[in-house]
C-alpha cells in the first residue's frame, strides 16, 4: 500500500506545526516581501542618472531575495518531511511494540494459566503441608495472579492502542455486571483477605452500554484496590445508585479502598502510565488498571473520575443521563 499523500496545509495542521513554519503560508508572506522590497529597491534606483545600472541594481536584489527565499522554503518543506519520517518511523516502531506485546503477554498468559490450574489441584491438599510450604504456595499463587492482571491489562491496552475494541450497546444490568466482577475475583479477594462491602441499588439500573467494556473497567480498578490492600484491616466498597440531574437520571458506580494512601506526587498522574519522582527525578511504573480504565472509559463515552486522600481511594464511573430504572 503506496503512502498517503498529504497537502501542505494539512501536513502542517496534522504535525501542529506553527502557521508561520508552514511552507504555503511563508511562500506568500516572503512573496509579497520580496515584491515590496523590489518596490523600495525600484523607488531609489528610480533617482539614478544610469539607467543601467539601476536595473542591474533591481535584477541583482530580486534574484539574490528568490534565491535566499528559495532557500528558506526548501528549509521548511525538509523540516516537515523530517518530522513525517520521524512519525512514521515511530508510528512503526509502536505497531512492532503492539505486536511484541501481544504475542509475549500470549505466552506469559499461557504459562500463568497452567500454573494457576496446578495450584488449584494442590489446594485440596494444603492441610497437609507444613505452614510455611502453605504460605509459600499462596504467595506464589497471589504473584501468579498478579502476573495475569498485568497480562489482561496490557492486552486490553495493545487492543485500544491498535483501535480493535468494537463497541456494542445494549440494555446492561449494573447490578449483575458487579456480582459477576465479585464472583470472578472471590477467590482472589479470599487469599487477600480483604473485606468486601458490595450496596446494590435498591432496584434494578439499567444503561446503555457496553457490558464487556463495563466489565473490563470495574475489573481494572478492582484488582488496582485489591493490590494495594493489607489483608483484613483494609476493606474495599463498591455502590450503584443513580443521580437525579433535573429531567434526566444518571447512573453511577464508586469502588473504594481504604489501603494505604497513594504517595502525594502520584496522585495527579493517578491514570497516567507512568510518573516521575519529584524526589529523584526517576520515572516510576504506576499500576496499569487506572491507566486502562480510564482508556476504556473514554472509548466507552463514561465519565470516570478519581478521588484520592489520606484516607480513602475511590473511582466513580459516572453513565450519559439515559439510565432507565425498571
Amino acid at each position: 500500500m503506496k503512502p498517503t499523500k498529504h497537502s501542505a496545509f494539512s501536513s502542517c495542521k496534522r504535525l501542529n506545526i506553527p502557521f508561520y513554519r508552514c511552507p504555503p503560508i511563508a511562500s506568500v508572506f516572503l512573496g509579497a516581501l520580496t515584491v515590496a522590497i523590489i518596490l523600495v529597491t525600484q523607488r531609489f534606483t528610480d533617482n539614478m542618472h544610469d539607467s543601467y545600472v539601476a536595473l542591474v541594481v533591481q535584477i541583482s536584489i530580486a534574484a539574490s531575495l528568490l534565491l535566499i527565499f528559495f532557500l528558506i522554503i526548501n528549509r521548511l518543506q525538509r523540516n516537515i518531511e523530517r518530522i513525517e519520517e520521524e512519525k512514521e518511523h515511530q508510528h512503526e516502531i509502536e505497531e512492532m511494540r503492539n505486536e511484541y506485546t501481544h504475542i509475549a503477554s500470549r505466552d506469559i498468559a499461557e504459562a500463568s494459566t497452567a500454573i494457576k490450574w496446578g495450584i488449584r489441584t494442590l489446594e485440596p491438599s494444603l492441610d497437609q503441608l507444613g505452614k510455611i510450604e502453605q504460605q509459600t504456595l499462596m504467595r506464589i499463587r497471589d504473584r501468579n495472579d498478579h502476573v495475569l492482571d498485568i497480562v489482561r491489562n496490557l492486552t486490553l491496552l495493545a487492543r485500544i492502542e491498535r483501535k480493535e475494541i468494537v463497541i456494542s450497546r445494549a440494555q446492561t444490568d449494573i447490578n449483575a455486571v458487579v456480582n459477576n466482577l465479585l464472583t470472578i475475583t472471590a477467590r482472589r479477594t479470599k487469599a487477600h483477605g480483604a473485606q468486601v462491602v458490595y450496596v446494590p441499588p435498591p432496584e434494578p439500573i439499567f444503561v446503555d452500554t457496553d457490558h464487556i467494556i463495563l466489565a473490563d473497567i470495574l475489573q481494572s480498578l478492582y484488582t488496582y484496590a485489591l493490590e494495594r490492600t493489607r489483608g483484613v484491616s483494609d476493606a474495599i466498597s463498591l455502590r450503584a445508585f443513580t443521580i437525579n440531574a433535573g429531567d434526566a437520571v444518571m447512573a453511577r458506580i464508586i469502588i473504594a479502598d481504604n489501603a494505604p494512601p497513594i504517595p502525594e506526587y502520584m496522585r495527579k498522574d493517578i491514570f497516567a502510565r507512568v510518573s516521575r519522582d519529584p524526589n529523584t527525578g526517576e520515572m516510576t511504573s504506576t499500576s496499569l488498571g487506572p491507566h486502562v480504565a480510564h482508556a476504556l472509559s473514554e472509548l466507552l463515552g463514561v465519565e470516570l473520575i478519581a478521588t484520592t486522600t489520606d484516607e480513602q481511594t475511590s473511582f466513580s464511573i459516572t453513565f450519559p443521563s439515559n439510565t432507565k430504572k425498571k
